[in-house]
C-alpha cells in the first residue's frame, strides 16, 4: 500500500487539562487520604444558564459548540480571578463552584482577596450580562456566597479509581450565605465578617437556618494581593485516577441523550462503604466517574449514563444500576435516596482553562436533582420516558410542580425489575427468496441478447439492498464461468458528501484501471496498456474505429494527459459530448461478446451530470445485451427514487421472513440451534433488518447477554436504536481509533490512505495497523490499495453527526490545507472537494477561491449544474466576505474595493449564463442582471458595462420588448467600438438581427446580420472569428430560408457547415446539416432531402441532442408524407411528439400535431386531422409560435373547404392570413391568399 512521506504537524498532542485541584492530587501522590484545614470560601452561582442550554439545544451541535464558548465566556473572568488571588475551584455543580482559599499566615490579606473576587465577579456579570450568539442573545447573571471555617478534603473509592470530595463548614456555610442573595448581590456568613469589615462601607444584615448573613451593599477600596498563576502538570496517571480516563479525554462538547443519576446519602461512617460497593457496580454497568459532593443539602453523588460513553441500552444500566445499589445498600447500613431522568444534554467540560470538569449540564440534570430531594429516603424517582422501559416496574406518584420548571412533571417511582416476559413475533413479510427471483428474472435475458433496461432495488438502509444484489452478481458470475456466457459486471459507488460530477463513473474507472494517486505517468501507462488490450480484442470494425477516435477524450475525462490541441480548444459543450460518445464506445465495446450490468450502489446520492451520462447509455446501448440496476435508499417522505427511465421495473427489500431470519441468527451467533425465546427477541428488537441484527449480535457477544442454553437472560438490557449501537461500538474503541474515524468521517465516505496518514504524520508512523483493526472491527472495508469505505453510510452518518462544530471546522480545515500540500502539482483535480472542506470550515477566503476556481472548470467541462452550484456559492461567500447581504451590494458599492466589486459582478455574469441560458429561469436572471446592470453603470468599468448591457438585452428579447433591447445593443456597441472589442461587435451586431427576426422584420434582420459577418472580419483571433462566422452564416441561412430566399439560404447553410466541420463544432454541425435538408426538402429535391435528414437523425442520436431528435423526426415525417410513404409520415410524427412532449418542447409539440393534421388529410382521415391541426393550433397560441398557428389555420380552413364548411374555413383563412402577413412568412400568405380565393369563388 502507497503512503505519501509527509512532514507537516496537523493534530498535536492533546493536551491534559486541570481537571482536579493541586491539593487533592498531591494528598493522592502522598498517600494522604484526608486533610482537614482552615479556609475562607465562596459559592457562585449563575442564573440563566439551563434556560440558554435549553434554548441552543435546538440547533444540535453548532448549539453545542456555542455553549461551550458561553461557558468559557462566563468563568473565564472569575475563575482567573480566584487563581490569581491565591483561591481554586473545589467543583463545578452545573452554573455554579465553590471555590476555597487557605487561611495562610495573614488571614486579613486573604479574606481581602476572597471579597475582591466577589466583587470582580460581580462586576463582569454587571458589564457583561449579556451574551450575543448567531441564535440569539442570552441573559445571565451572578449572585455570590461568602464564608470562613472548617474544611475536609478526602479522596476515596476503589483501588485503581478514586474521587474526591470537600466538606466542612467552610464549604456549607457560603452556600447558605448565597441562598439570601438576589442577582447581582454578595452576602457573607457572620464567620468571614470580622475578617473583611474594614472593607464594607454598607451592609444589611438576615438570619437563615439559625446563623446570621450580611449583604455586601457596598465596598471600599480593596488591595488585593495578586500572584499570576502558574498550573502544576502532574502525570497524567494521577488525572485518569481521580476524573477518569473517558473523562479526561473527552472531546470539547456535544449534545447526546444520557441518563443523569442523583444519588443521596445519609449516616455517619458510611462514606468509604458507599463508594466501595459504588464503584464495583460502576464498572459493571458503565457508569461515568462518580462525582461526589458535599453541601448544605449534605452528601450527592452524580453519575451519568451515555457519557463519555454511550451503551446501546444506557437506560436499562442505569435503572439496574440504581436498583442494585439500593439492594446491597441495605447490607452495609446505608441510607440512600435518588433521582433519575433521561435527555438531550450538554456534554463537555465546565469552567476555564485554569480549572475546568468533565460534566453534563441541561434540565434533565437538573431535573434528576430535583427527583433526588423530593424522594423519602429509600425511594428512588424517575421522569415518564424512563418509566416507559422495559422490564422494569414503575409506579405513578404524582405529576408534581417542581422549582424553576413549569407545569406539572409526571413522577414515578421506581420498584423493580420486571420478570422477563417472551417476545413473538407478529406480522407477514415477503421473502428475500421472492427477490432474490425478480432480480435473476429481470437479468436473465441478457444472455439471449436482449436489453433489459433499468431495474431498482429498494429499501431502507442496512435492509441488504447491496448484499441481494452481491449475492445474485456471485450467482450468475459462478454459473457463466462454468460456460462460454461470461458476463461483466461494473459497479459504481455514489459518494453521499461531496458529489462532484461523474464521481461513480471517476471511481469505476480508477479501479478499472488500478490507477494510483499522484502517479500520472504511470496512470497513463496503465491506460494504453489496457485499453489497447481491449481494442484488439473487439471483432467489430465499426466499435473499435470508433473507440480509437475518440480514445483521446476518454483520456480527458480521466484527467490524463490530453496531447490533442484540437480537445482542449473545442468548445465546453462539443467537448463533453464527445466525451459521453468516447464512453458509450467504451462500454459498447463489452456489450458486443458478453452481456453487461452496471450496479449502482447509493443511487440515492447520484449527482445529476451521472444520472444523465446514465441516460445516453441506456439509450445508446438499447439494442445491447446491457441492464443497469440502481440500490436506493427510500426518499425521507417514504417514496421511492424514479430517475425518468422509460424501461424499468423495481423489487422492494423489505425486512427477512421468519426462516430466512432464523438462519441468519445462527449464522451470526454461530451457533447450530437458537432458542424459540432467542430468536423471538431478536426479531422484535432488530425489525428483521439485517445490519441492525448484525450490530446487535456484536453486542451480544461483547457483553454475554447469553446463558448456558443461549437464551437471552434479559430482553429489556437489548439496544433497540441503530444510531445508539454505532455509537455504542465507537465509544468502546481505543482513543487513536475514535480519532482517526472522527477525521475519516470528514473526509468523506472514501478515505484516502495518504491524506488519513499525512493527517496524523505527527502522531503514528505508520497509520495501516489502525485501518486494519478498523476493519476487523467491521467499520471500513478495503475499496482499492489506496483507499477505505466506510462499510455503512449510516456509521460514517453517526460519527460526523456527533462531533461539534467547531471541531468539524477545524478538521475541514486541516483536510483542505492536507490536499493543498499532498497535491501541489495537480490541484486542479480538487477543487470541488477543497471547496467543500473549506466551506465547512468556514474559511470564507478559501471557499470563495476555489468555488470560484470550481464553477470555472465545471463550466469549462460542460458540468452545468455542478458549475452553477458552485458560483452560487461562491456569490454567499464574496458577500459573507464584505460583510453584505446578497442583495445590497448596489447600496453598498461606493464602499466596497473595486476588485472586489468586480469579482462579484464577474460571478454574476457566469451565474446569468446558467439561469438564462440553461435553466430558462427568467425571474431569477432579471433580479442578477438588475442588481449587476446598476453595479457596472457606478463602477464605471466599460468592459463590464457592455458586457451587462448584452445580458440586459437578452432579458428583454426573452419579454418580447424587441425594440428596448435593440436600444440598450446600440448602446453596448458604442462602448465596445471604444475598446475595440471587436468579437462583442459582432456578437450584438448578431443580437440585434435576432431581435429583428424574433419580431417578424426579416429585411432588417438579414442586414445586420451581414454588418456582423463584415465586423467579424476585424476579429484577430481565427478561431473566434470563424465560430462566431459559423453563428452568423446560420441565423442568414435561417432568415433567408423564412424569407423564401432559398438558394442564398442553401449558400449559407453550406458555409456554416464547412466552418463547423473547420472548427469540429459537432453540435453546430448537426444544425446546419438539418436546415440544409429543410432548403432541399422546400425546394422539391427530395432525395437530397432524405439524404441530410439521415445524417442529421444520426448526428443527434450519437451526440444525445433529444431536442434535435425530436425536430428531425418531426422533419422526416413530413418529408415522407412528400414522398407519399403516408405509413412512415404517421410514425414520425407521433415519434416527434412523443419525445417532443417528454422534453416539454412546445414548438416541435406544435408543429408535429400540425403536421400530422396534413397527413391525416391527404389520407382523407378528416376528424383526425381537424383534431391534430385544432392540438397543434392550440399549442402555438399558448406559447407564441405565431408561424405555426399561420400554417394550422391555413391548413385547417382548406380542410373545412374540402369538408363544405365555408363558414368555418373562412373565418380560420382570415385569422391564418393575417398571422402569416404579420411575421412576413411568404409560403404561407401565398397558400393562405390560394384558400381563400377559392373559397370566396365558390
Amino acid at each position: 500500500m502507497r503512503v505519501r512521506n509527509c512532514r507537516v504537524i496537523i493534530f498535536p498532542e492533546r493536551v491534559m487539562r486541570n481537571l482536579v485541584p493541586e491539593r487533592v492530587v498531591r494528598n493522592l501522590m502522598s498517600g494522604k487520604h484526608k486533610d482537614t484545614y482552615k479556609c475562607f470560601s465562596m459559592f457562585v452561582d449563575v442564573s440563566g444558564f439551563t434556560k440558554t442550554t435549553e434554548a441552543l439545544m435546538k440547533h444540535g451541535q453548532e448549539g453545542a459548540e456555542v455553549l461551550s464558548d458561553i461557558l468559557r465566556y462566563l468563568f473565564d473572568t472569575t475563575v482567573s480571578a480566584v487563581y490569581n488571588r491565591g483561591g481554586y475551584v473545589t467543583k463545578y455543580a452545573g452554573d455554579a463552584f465553590t471555590a476555597l482559599f487557605d487561611e495562610g499566615e495573614d488571614p486579613i490579606k486573604t479574606a481581602a482577596n476572597v471579597l475582591d473576587s466577589a466583587v470582580i465577579t460581580n462586576r463582569f456579570f454587571a458589564e457583561n450580562n449579556i451574551f450575543k450568539s448567531k441564535f440569539g442573545d442570552f441573559e445571565f447573571g451572578v449572585k455570590v456566597g461568602l464564608a470562613y471555617g472548617e474544611c475536609s478534603c478526602g479522596i476515596v473509592g476503589s483501588e485503581d479509581e478514586k474521587t474526591y470530595y470537600f466538606s466542612g463548614s467552610a464549604v456549607d456555610l457560603c452556600a447558605m450565605a448565597e441562598h439570601n442573595a438576589q442577582k447581582g448581590e454578595i452576602w457573607l456568613s457572620e464567620t468571614i465578617y470580622p475578617f473583611i469589615s474594614g472593607y464594607l462601607e454598607e451592609t444589611t444584615g438576615s438570619e437563615l437556618y439559625g446563623q446570621k448573613f450580611y449583604r455586601a451593599v457596598r465596598t471600599g477600596r480593596i488591595n488585593p494581593r495578586i500572584i499570576q498563576y502558574a498550573a502544576t502538570e502532574f502525570d497524567k496517571k494521577y488525572i485518569y485516577r481521580l476524573s477518569g480516563k473517558l473523562e479526561s479525554e473527552f472531546p470539547v462538547g456535544e449534545f447526546r441523550d444520557i441518563i443523569s443519576v442523583f444519588i443521596s446519602f445519609e449516616g455517619d461512617g458510611i462514606l468509604e462503604k458507599l463508594m466501595k460497593l459504588l464503584y464495583e457496580l460502576k464498572e459493571t454497568y458503565g457508569a461515568s466517574h462518580p462525582v461526589l459532593d458535599f453541601g448544605d443539602k449534605g452528601g450527592n453523588i452524580l453519575l451519568f449514563f451515555g457519557a463519555p460513553i454511550s451503551y446501546e441500552n444506557n437506560a436499562y444500566r442505569a435503572l439496574t444500576f440504581t436498583l442494585k445499589l439500593f439492594e446491597d445498600s441495605v447490607d452495609y447500613g446505608l441510607k440512600l435516596r435518588a433521582g433519575l431522568a433521561k435527555g438531550v444534554v450538554y456534554c463537555g467540560f465546565n469552567g476555564s482553562d485554569l480549572r475546568n470538569e468533565f460534566t453534563c449540564l441541561g434540565n434533565t440534570v437538573n431535573q434528576s436533582a430535583r427527583f433526588m430531594m423530593k424522594a423519602e429516603w429509600g425511594q428512588i424517582l424517575t421522569d415518564r420516558e424512563l418509566s416507559m422501559s422495559e422490564g422494569f416496574i414503575l409506579e405513578h406518584l404524582a405529576d408534581i410542580l417542581y422549582k424553576g420548571r413549569e407545569g406539572l412533571i409526571p413522577t414515578y417511582i421506581l420498584k423493580a425489575k420486571a420478570e422477563v416476559k417472551d417476545i413473538f413475533f407478529k406480522g407477514n413479510f415477503i421473502g428475500r427468496e421472492k427477490e432474490k427471483e425478480k432480480l435473476r428474472k429481470f437479468i436473465t435475458p441478457l444472455f439471449s441478447g436482449k436489453n433489459c433496461g433499468v431495474i431498482y432495488i429498494d429499501g431502507e438502509p442496512g435492509i441488504g439492498k447491496s448484499r441481494l444484489t452481491n449475492q445474485i452478481r456471485q450467482e450468475f458470475t459462478k454459473e457463466k464461468d462454468t460456460t462460454e456466457s461470461k458476463m461483466n459486471w461494473f459497479y459504481f459507488s455514489c459518494e453521499e458528501i461531496i458529489r462532484e460530477p461523474y464521481n461513480p463513473f471517476k471511481y469505476f474507472f480508477h479501479r478499472f484501471f488500478d490507477f494510483e494517486e499522484n502517479s500520472d505517468l504511470l496512470n497513463a501507462e496503465k491506460y494504453e496498456k489496457k485499453l489497447n488490450r481491449i481494442l484488439s480484442l473487439i471483432k467489430s470494425k465499426d466499435i473499435r474505429d470508433n473507440l480509437q477516435n475518440y480514445r483521446g477524450y476518454l483520456s480527458y475525462f480521466l484527467d490524463l494527459k490530453v496531447t490533442n490541441p484540437d480537445i482542449l480548444a473545442e468548445e465546453p459543450n462539443e467537448r463533453q459530448n464527445s466525451v459521453t460518445l468516447s464512453l458509450i464506445y467504451f462500454f459498447k465495446t463489452f456489450c458486443e461478446y458478453s452481456p453487461l450490468v452496471f450496479e449502482v450502489d447509493n443511487a440515492s446520492y447520484l449527482d445529476s451530470d451521472s444520472l444523465k451520462l446514465y441516460s445516453r447509455l441506456a439509450i445508446a446501448l438499447n439494442k445491447c445485451q446491457f441492464a443497469i440496476i440502481f440500490n436506493c435508499r427510500y426518499k425521507d417522505n417514504g417514496d421511492a427514487y424514479d430517475f425518468g427511465f422509460v424501461k424499468k421495473k423495481r423489487v422492494p427489500v423489505k425486512p427477512l421472513n421468519k426462516s430466512e431470519f432464523k438462519e441468519l441468527v445462527k449464522d451470526r451467533l454461530k451457533l447450530k440451534t437458537v432458542p424459540k425465546e432467542t430468536i423471538s427477541a431478536l426479531d422484535d428488537k432488530s425489525r428483521r433488518n439485517p445490519l441492525f441484527l448484525e450490530q446487535m449480535v456484536i453486542y451480544i457477544k461483547e457483553n454475554k447477554v447469553l446463558d448456558s442454553k443461549n437464551r437471552i437472560i434479559d430482553v429489556s438490557s437489548l439496544p433497540n436504536g441503530i444510531n445508539q449501537i454505532i455509537l455504542a461500538r465507537i465509544d468502546k474503541l481505543e482513543s487513536n481509533l475514535k480519532e482517526l474515524l472522527k477525521t475519516a468521517a470528514c473526509i468523506g465516505n472514501e478515505i484516502p490512505v495518504d491524506l488519513l496518514s499525512y493527517l496524523f504524520r505527527s502522531k503514528y508512523k505508520n497509520i495501516e495497523k489502525f485501518l486494519v483493526e478498523l476493519e476487523n472491527e467491521d467499520i471500513i472495508i478495503l475499496f482499492t490499495e489506496i483507499s477505505y469505505l466506510f462499510k455503512f453510510g449510516v456509521i460514517r452518518d453517526v460519527i460526523y453527526d456527533i462531533q461539534l462544530k467547531k471541531i468539524l471546522r477545524d478538521i475541514h480545515e486541516q483536510i483542505g490545507l492536507a490536499i493543498e500540500k499532498i497535491h501541489t502539482d495537480s490541484l486542479d483535480k480538487y477543487y470541488p472537494v477543497l471547496a467543500y472542506h473549506f466551506e465547512n470550515a468556514e474559511n470564507t477566503n478559501k471557499a470563495l477561491d476555489y468555488h470560484k476556481k470550481a464553477g470555472y472548470q465545471a463550466k469549462e467541462n460542460y458540468h452545468n449544474e455542478q458549475a452553477l452550484k458552485h458560483f452560487d456559492k461562491a456569490e454567499y461567500f464574496i458577500s459573507a466576505k464584505n460583510g453584505i447581504n446578497e442583495d445590497g451590494w448596489v447600496k453598498a458599492a461606493s464602499n466596497i474595493d473595486p476588485d472586489q466589486i468586480k469579482c462579484y459582478i464577474e460571478i454574476n455574469f457566469e451565474r446569468f449564463h446558467f439561469y438564462f441560458a440553461i435553466l430558462q429561469n427568467i425571474q431569477k436572471s432579471s433580479e442578477i442582471m438588475d442588481s449587476v446592470y446598476g453595479m457596472t453603470e457606478k463602477l464605471g468599468d466599460n468592459r463590464l458595462l457592455s458586457m451587462s448591457m448584452i445580458e440586459q438585452s437578452l432579458i428583454l428579447s426573452h419579454k418580447g420588448k424587441y425594440d428596448e433591447s435593440i436600444a440598450l445593443l446600440h448602446n453596448a456597441i458604442k462602448i465596445l467600438s471604444n475598446l475595440e472589442l471587436q468579437y462583442k461587435t459582432s456578437l450584438c451586431l448578431l443580437n440585434i438581427g435576432k431581435n429583428y427576426f424574433m419580431s417578424g422584420r426579416f429585411d432588417q434582420a438579414i442586414n445586420f446580420y451581414e454588418q456582423a459577418l463584415e465586423n467579424s472580419a476585424k476579429i484577430q483571433d481565427r478561431y473566434e472569428r470563424d465560430k462566431i462566422r459559423a453563428k452568423i452564416f446560420g441565423d442568414l441561412g435561417i432568415a433567408n430560408d423564412y424569407a423564401g430566399n432559398f438558394e442564398k439560404a442553401l449558400d449559407y447553410y453550406n458555409k456554416q457547415l464547412k466552418l463547423t466541420e473547420d472548427l469540429n463544432l459537432k453540435i453546430d454541425k448537426a444544425g446546419a446539416v438539418g436546415n440544409i435538408g429543410i432548403v432541399y426538402h422546400m425546394t422539391g429535391n427530395l432525395q437530397k432531402a432524405k439524404e441530410y435528414y439521415e445524417l442529421k437523425l444520426k448526428l443527434s442520436e450519437e451526440l444525445g441532442l433529444r431536442l434535435d431528435l425530436a425536430q428531425i423526426l418531426n422533419n422526416m415525417g413530413f418529408l415522407y408524407k412528400d414522398l407519399k410513404n403516408y405509413k412512415k409520415a404517421v410514425t414520425y410524427h407521433k415519434k416527434s411528439f412523443s419525445l417532443s412532449s417528454e422534453l416539454n418542447d412546445h414548438n416541435t409539440m406544435a408543429a408535429a400535431s400540425v403536421n400530422l393534421g396534413h397527413v391525416y388529410k391527404i389520407q382523407e382521415l378528416f376528424d383526425k386531422s381537424e383534431q391534430n391541426f385544432l392540438k397543434g393550433i392550440k399549442i402555438a397560441e399558448d406559447y407564441g409560435f405565431r408561424h405555426l398557428v399561420a400554417e394550422g389555420m391555413i391548413e385547417l380552413s382548406d380542410l373545412y373547404f374540402i369538408k363544405g364548411e365555408n363558414a368555418a374555413a373562412l373565418q380560420y383563412v382570415d385569422q391564418g392570413l393575417k398571422a402569416a402577413k404579420e411575421i412576413g412568412f411568404s409560403e404561407y400568405i401565398e397558400k393562405g391568399t390560394e384558400v381563400f380565393e377559392k373559397i370566396n369563388s365558390k
